[in-house]
């Protein structure tokens, strides 16, 4: 069973490389007081395509880091200011 951790950015911080920069802080800490198997970052499509291009070798040191997979989705009606980090 899969918990949903939900956070969503302030305005000011809208921007896809803040969003990528706090959503590996907060894939940090919910490894540390979570048992999950593996995460999946749901999010904008703007923020996937930066997790998945720029930002790909930082998600790769993230994965060896946390010893978990880290799978990338994006969600349609999402902004760049909401993702959803599923726990597995």
């Amino acid at each position: 069973m899969a918990a949903r951790v939900y956070r969503e950015l302030d305005s000011r911080d809208g921007n896809p490389l803040h969003a990528a920069r706090k959503l590996a802080r907060l894939i940090t800490c919910a490894c540390a007081f979570n048992d999950a198997r593996e995460f999946r970052v749901l999010g904008a499509q703007g923020v996937i395509d930066l997790l998945q291009e720029e930002e790909s070798g930082s998600v790769a040191m993230l994965q060896d880091f946390i010893g978990k997979p880290i799978s990338l989705q994006v969600e349609p009606g999402y902004t760049q200011e909401q993702y959803d980090v599923v726990l597995m």
